[in-house]
């Protein structure tokens, strides 16, 4: 019986060289979690290797899983995961299997409680989220000029800071209808890989850097009152790039601390025009290149003068007319770039010398943002469909599909491999371990 689903239900990763077709995909009610659908023949013909076997294999068990434990049958879904090579496993399954036994042992909860999310935030977070490298803090900011700072162990909200480049935010004009959220609205908040700050960026064009854990403002700045459309930051937030809607990506440095220990950040270079809707903005995983996207392909920069990488170097990526989300992996080996606009609307894996590796279709709308997990064994995407999906990074094979019903704009994995969080047009809906059960 397992072997006739398994015939139903494979991935579709478009191989350099193969033909496109993608198939239809099963009915999603919102809230729920579907594996992907089958590929054409010539799809399966065309990739034999034996990883992508085993992911699309890992996949169809996650799906009966989920099917499984929505339905509210805990035992098929633990049986489902207990199956699947335990080498293969991720987040996904340590998830689905977490709540499947809460869920044996408490009879009555809803699908949506099995599934194990919650909303938190309400619809007025925004574009990107981020959760800390010690997976203590979940970021993320509102329509309220502040940054707000979530306990992934508690479940609560235990701080909100000021992050506009204004002192004060703006008042909300009257009459209502004249009411511009955006110009008090924080955009982005990101770590540093090495959790010792947290960067924010805004409608007023500001950019905020706070200390992590006491949330103390270490600098702000701005080069011009336009919102930030995206921002990066390198290990320690040495360097920034902000870009705006209006103007320039900027590169800004953070100065030796004066004799009262304040950091200040001065701007070191305008990289490139930006684009009228911005360009998305990286640090490659060593922190000495910028890669801003936006084109067809990543346009380079050192990242220590600003200047434009010449030669055989100064491009990385390509295919995607609109390059509008761009990802390094942690481990340095992968390049992950998503398409916006009526062109094209899919994910492409590059490795960093520039070789395709897979483009990914699935989605129906234009990509809003990738994320790698931080183990780099998979891929986030986002869309303005409505839709999150789960990729094994290396394969680019459809793992899960998050149906979410409005558009997700950014997604995150924590570093312990706990949370899971989706910045959505409605909250960020954030999946997280069962509640310490006290039956057995």
């Amino acid at each position: 019986m397992m072997c006739s689903t398994l015939a139903l239900a494979w991935m579709m990763v478009v191989p350099v060289g193969a033909r496109q077709a993608a198939p239809p995909e099963p009915a999603a009610t919102p809230g729920q979690v579907q594996p992907g659908s089958p590929p054409p023949p010539e799809a399966k013909a065309a990739s034999p290797d034996p990883a992508v076997t085993a992911a699309e294999t890992y996949s169809v068990l996650l799906g009966q899983a989920w099917a499984a434990l929505s339905a509210g049958d805990s035992d098929r879904a633990e049986a489902f995961i207990e199956s699947s090579p335990s080498a293969g496993r991720g987040w996904e399954a340590s998830h689905i299997l977490a709540w499947a036994r809460y869920a044996a042992a408490h009879t009555g909860l809803s699908p949506e409680a099995r599934q194990g999310w919650t909303l938190v935030g309400g619809a007025e977070s925004r574009v990107n989220i981020d959760i800390d490298p010690s997976s203590r803090w979940l970021a993320f900011g509102g329509t309220d000029a502040k940054v707000h700072i979530f306990d992934l162990a508690t479940g609560t909200e235990v701080h909100a800071m000021h992050a506009l480049f204004a002192d004060k935010a703006p008042e909300p004009p009257k009459p209502p209808e004249q009411d511009r959220p955006a110009l008090r609205s924080v955009f982005h908040a990101v770590f540093t890989r090495d959790g010792s700050r947290l960067v924010t960026g805004s409608g007023d064009g500001g950019v905020c850097v706070f200390e992590t854990g006491t949330w103390k403002l270490v600098d702000k700045f701005r080069e011009e009152a336009q919102f930030i459309a995206s921002l990066a930051v390198d290990r320690g937030a040495s360097k920034i790039v902000a870009v705006t809607t209006g103007k320039n990506a900027t590169l800004w440095k953070a100065q030796p601390p004066d004799a009262a220990g304040k950091v200040a950040y001065t701007q070191v270079a305008a990289l490139a025009p930006a684009l009228n809707f911005g360009r998305p903005a990286a640090f490659t995983q060593d922190g000495g290149r910028i890669a801003l996207g936006g084109t067809a392909a990543c346009d380079m920069f050192d990242a220590a003068t600003g200047s434009a990488v010449a030669g055989a170097g100064s491009k990385l990526g390509g295919g995607s007319p609109y390059c509008m989300s761009i990802a390094f992996s942690p481990d340095g080996k992968w390049l992950a770039t998503g398409c916006r606009g009526s062109v094209s609307k899919s994910v492409y894996l590059f490795g960093t010398d520039g070789t395709r590796v897979y483009e990914f279709q699935r989605h129906t709308k234009g990509i809003q943002g990738l994320s790698f997990s931080p183990d780099s064994r998979r891929l986030l995407t986002t869309s303005i469909d409505g839709t999150a999906r789960l990729l094994d990074a290396v394969t680019g094979v459809e793992l899960l599909k998050f149906d979410v019903g409005v558009p997700v704009r950014s997604a995150v994995l924590s570093g312990d491999g706990k949370y899971l969080a989706l910045g959505t047009a409605a909250g960020v809906r954030l999946y997280a371990p069962p509640p310490k059960s006290d039956k057995k």
